[in-house]
C-alpha cells in the first residue's frame, strides 16, 4: 500500500483544500470532510490482515465512518483524492 502522506489519530490533515479527514476517539467516528465537489475522494478500510473491511467511493460534503460495527482491534482507512492519500490507523477498543 503506497502512501504519500502519513498522520496519527490525533492530526487534522488538509491537503490541498481538497478535505479534511480527523476523529473523535469518544464517538468511535471518522470524519471526512470535502472542501469541494471533487467526486474523486474516497476510502478504503483495511483490517489488520489487509482485507477490506468497508469503502466508500460516493462520499457527500460531510461523512461519517462510525466505528461501532467494527469488533475490536487494528484498522487503517485510505482517504484518496486528487493525487493525494491519507493513510490512519485506528485502534478499535
Amino acid at each position: 500500500m503506497e502512501t504519500k502522506s502519513r498522520s496519527n489519530n490525533s492530526t487534522k490533515d488538509v491537503l490541498k483544500n481538497t478535505f479534511s479527514v480527523y476523529s473523535n476517539e469518544l464517538a468511535n467516528a471518522i470524519y471526512i470532510d470535502l472542501h469541494s465537489d471533487d467526486s474523486s475522494v474516497f476510502y478504503v478500510v483495511y483490517d489488520k490482515k489487509g482485507e477490506i473491511v468497508k469503502e466508500n467511493r460516493n462520499l457527500s460534503k460531510r461523512n461519517t465512518l462510525s466505528l461501532h460495527p467494527f469488533p475490536s482491534g487494528l484498522y487503517t482507512i485510505e482517504i484518496n483524492g486528487s493525487n493525494k492519500t491519507v493513510v490512519k490507523t485506528i485502534l478499535r477498543l
